[in-house]
């Protein structure tokens, strides 16, 4: 079925090689559906979204391109198997639910960039765009609990566009918006982004917008799925068709570059640094794709030529560029260059995703996957995956207590703790007086969380464990 679309699942065999495990299809796939333009993947749950799929969850109510995700949990065999099909509660044609999503723990949140309603389900506006929030519950079944849209949304602002979260925050591109944080000063297709945070009763919010200091037209910041990437103290955005390097000058048209916002003491997100490539050059698209992970920054530049020396062109081969923060400086340096050792022109090889000490890279049009450089397949596709072999890294993850922070504390029963770099396979509990858990959590990663002590006022014991070190705190709730 033509453009029906698949996903591919890959395993980490005992040897330390990823290997081909699974083939996921939609059960009611048909042609042209876009199956796996977008996926989520968290703990046991893949969440692949069809955005120009047009049935109902039960087949049914045909809305052209109105968009569709499927839930596909692993069983005990260690197979994934398709457990539900979710479409947005006030689907329309066109809506394109699934263009791009994010999932963190009990929370999926699916976007539909083309929709036209608001969060109450009025006031019509072309393609404004919305997302819907989904929640898990103990059969791990997702029930729409909420949409979302922009404060000032906007005729074709495509708010939804790309999308990344963490437990506590969720942030949005709306690319072809025009407007600053105020509503005004338009600019057209300057883009924008908002960011939501979640509260002790679930509820998401808007508390902030996101505009750049040097905004200008057509910058589209965010326009890709996969330019903007966010972790507790960072969000990193995408600007692919901006013109002006770090200060400003030096303009190439499209060029590309990507901006950085942190997160204050007081909780509000800052413009901190500009980021470009070394060896910029005009349509590089720098930005395409953005990670951000342990004070590293990965970009992706979609139309780049060059290797990672800066020889030897080939057009749209593409290149991923590393930066690092320097903690004391309050910094950012480029660090590295990286490009495919097969590299071929019009690979695309750009799309990026960093996790701890490991970075991905898609490839989407390469044409000999895998290692046999003799199989050519056109426009195939392949993934490159590199080992960051900086151990600063490592001793981080040993030492990560030393930066530990827990407030408020006093608190009226919620409390936050935040490290400053990213923990692997954490867990946190929660104690009264008496020695009773009464709060327990795993978690894949930790470098921020919040939870609430369900409990009478008084002293409580916070430990935090990993495979490294334990800490215990005292909290005292007010």
């Amino acid at each position: 079925l033509v453009q029906a679309g698949s996903v591919q699942v890959m395993r980490l065999d005992s040897t330390g090689n990823w290997q081909f495990a699974q083939e996921l299809i939609a059960s009611d796939r048909d042609r042209n559906d876009w199956f796996g333009f977008s996926v989520a993947i968290y703990d046991d749950i893949i969440v692949v979204g069809a955005p120009y799929e047009s049935h109902d969850i039960s087949s049914n109510n045909f809305k052209s391109k109105s968009g569709s995700a499927y839930i596909f949990q692993k069983d005990s065999s260690g197979l994934w198997q398709q457990t539900q099909k979710i479409t947005a509660s006030d689907r329309d044609a066109s809506d394109e639910f699934g263009s791009d999503m994010a999932m963190h723990g009990d929370f999926l949140v699916v976007c539909a960039s083309n929709a036209d309603t608001d969060a109450l389900g009025g006031n019509f506006m072309s393609s404004a765009g919305a997302a819907y929030i989904f929640k898990k519950d103990s059969t791990n079944t997702f029930t729409e609990v909420q949409k979302i849209a922009a404060s000032d949304r906007g005729p074709l602002d495509g708010f939804g566009e790309s999308i990344d979260m963490t437990n506590k925050h969720i942030v949005i591109t709306a690319p072809y918006d025009d407007k600053d944080t105020n509503g005004g000063n338009a600019v057209p297709d300057a883009g924008s982004s908002y960011v939501f945070e979640v509260d002790s009763m679930g509820l998401w919010s808007e508390v902030q917008k996101l505009v750049t200091s040097d905004r200008g037209s057509f910058d589209r910041i965010g326009i890709q799925r996969g330019s903007v990437s966010i972790s507790a103290h960072q969000i990193v955005i995408g600007a692919a068709y901006e013109d002006d390097d770090a200060t400003g000058g030096a303009n190439m048209r499209d060029a590309g570059s990507a901006y950085v916002f942190e997160r204050n003491a007081q909780g509000l997100w800052i413009e901190t640094a500009k980021l470009v490539a070394s060896d910029r050059w005009n349509s590089d698209l720098f930005g395409t794709s953005v990670s951000v992970s342990n004070n590293k920054i990965a970009i992706g530049a979609l139309f780049e030529d060059q290797d990672a020396n800066g020889l030897n062109p080939l057009n749209a081969s593409d290149s991923v560029y590393i930066f690092d923060k320097d903690t004391t400086a309050n910094t950012w340096s480029q660090v590295q260059k990286i490009s495919a050792s097969d590299r071929a022109a019009t690979d695309r090889f750009s799309t990026v995703l960093l996790r701890d000490n490991y970075l991905l890279v898609g490839a989407y049009q390469d044409d000999n996957p895998g290692k046999n450089t003799l199989n050519f397949l056109n426009n195939a596709g392949s993934i490159y995956m590199f080992e960051n072999q900086n151990t600063v890294s490592v001793d981080k993850q040993k030492n990560w207590n030393e930066n530990l922070m827990v407030f408020p504390n006093p608190s009226k029963g919620q409390f936050t703790i935040s490290l400053s770099s990213e923990i692997n396979q954490a867990s946190i509990e929660v104690r009264n007086m008496s020695g009773q858990i009464i709060l327990q959590e795993d978690m894949r990663s930790l470098i921020e969380a919040t939870f609430d002590i369900d409990g009478p006022s008084g002293i409580y014991f916070l430990s935090i464990l990993s495979d490294q070190q334990q800490k215990t705190i005292k909290l005292i709730k007010q």
